[in-house]
């Protein structure tokens, strides 16, 4: 019914107006692109009735979301004006200042305005097209407003379908982003089946080849065991950090928190990871506080989350030293147990701090250090901590210089 209404309206027109409407109909529907439609629209318009300025005012919910203006920088003022604003709102028909009289005529004459056209799509207000004085200052006729009325009509639906499409392209750029991360996880998740699975599975499956062949002496069976038993440990580490980032890349981590000492917490993981400290080289200076720092949190993962803090700093020193240390601060008139492992290691690049705490996500450099590792510690760190109000904070000078890591917990 509409573009019918529209179609009577235009055959009635003289043939030079209705050039312009085919013309410009034609094009709207060669473009798709917002600001391509705004403006053809502006510069026909302007060139049809010879204006000084135009301007096209885009509302989403009832607010003003953008404007396009040729020559005409009040548009902004005359739509932001609350008596003209409800007044096109209401009505939903054209305003103009030689043809009605009120506060809201008044009102675009002052800001230098002549013309006030609404934009309905659906009936719904999506704009306005707002029109300064003739060139000539010529008076606008009866016939002129039946062509910017028809334009405005035109013009309402080819924006519409340019927004329409604008969120489309939006929404698939960032499904395109979020398929092309998937694709990632997918392929850094292979490669660490590929290496860190099938090395280990590789080491035990050969070893316990080789005990099983009959003419093997019983003490280079013996030589043989601690080096399987030790493929097996890396085996289920990685295993179980895969299981963990699972539950918590699908929200499904469920904990119990309760309020717990963070120095013993600290203290046991520590004390776990000396012996490894010592097979490296590294020295591991625990700098214990006295009494008690309370936090909520459940102790088997608070824990796991503080070895991964501090294995990771021992993993990427290859001389010098890892110091963990605990302390209360505080931020924002509230306190906070810190735990902070700092080292001498190999530093973090640029890049290093864009993709930390990413799943999966090793820098180039380490990778020879520690090929074992699976690249989720920081992931399963931050996994465990920021439910309970925590957060992960890290330092690096650069490349070589070391890092500091942070793990800021509310104290109970």
């Amino acid at each position: 019914m509409r573009e019918k209404f529209l179609f009577d309206k235009i055959i009635k027109m003289p043939k030079e107006t209705q050039k312009t409407l085919e013309k410009l109909a034609y094009q709207l529907n060669t473009k798709i692109k917002l600001s391509e439609v705004i403006r053809l629209i502006i510069d026909t318009v302007v060139n049809a009735l010879e204006l000084k300025g135009a301007s096209v005012v885009l509302i989403h919910k009832n607010q003003i979301s953008q404007i396009v203006d040729f020559n005409f920088p009040g548009a902004q003022n005359i739509a932001g004006s609350e008596d003209f604003f409800n007044f096109t709102r209401e009505e939903n028909r054209p305003l103009t200042t030689g043809k009605q009289k009120g506060g809201a005529a008044l009102r675009i004459k002052e800001l230098g305005g002549e013309v006030v056209l609404p934009m309905v799509n659906r009936d719904e207000l999506i704009g306005l097209i707002v029109l300064g004085d003739k060139a000539n200052r010529k008076v606008f006729t009866k016939r002129d407003l039946e062509l910017l009325d028809t334009i405005s009509n035109q013009a309402a639906i080819a924006i519409e379908n340019a927004i329409l499409y604008e969120r489309m392209d939006i929404r698939v750029k960032e499904q395109t982003k979020e398929i092309k991360n998937l694709y990632k996880i997918k392929s850094d998740f292979l490669t660490i089946a590929s290496h860190q699975l099938r090395t280990p599975t590789s080491i035990i499956r050969g070893m316990l080849s080789m005990m099983c062949e009959d003419d093997m002496p019983p003490e280079e069976r013996l030589k043989m065991a601690p080096d399987a038993f030790q493929a097996a440990n890396n085996l289920e580490k990685i295993v179980h950090d895969i299981l963990i980032a699972s539950e918590i890349d699908a929200g499904e981590l469920r904990t119990k928190a309760r309020q717990i000492d963070f120095i013993n917490v600290v203290d046991q993981a520590v004390e776990g990871l000396q012996k490894y400290a010592g097979e490296k080289g590294v020295r591991l200076a625990w700098k214990k506080p006295a009494g008690k720092l309370i936090v909520s949190s459940e102790e088997i993962m608070l824990k796991e989350a503080v070895s991964h803090l501090v294995e990771n700093g021992l993993n990427y020193t290859e001389k010098g030293d890892v110091a963990v240390n605990l302390a209360k601060k505080e931020k924002s008139g509230k306190e906070y147990a810190v735990l902070e492992c700092k080292d001498t290691g190999v530093g973090l690049t640029e890049k290093d701090k864009k993709n930390i705490a990413a799943k999966f996500y090793r820098g180039e450099r380490v990778i020879g250090m520690h090929p074992n590792a699976s690249g989720l510690g920081l992931f399963i760190i931050k996994g465990i901590i920021e439910p309970v109000g925590g957060w992960l904070y890290f330092i690096s000078q650069g490349k070589g210089r070391g890092s500091t890591f942070q793990i800021w917990l509310p104290l109970a």
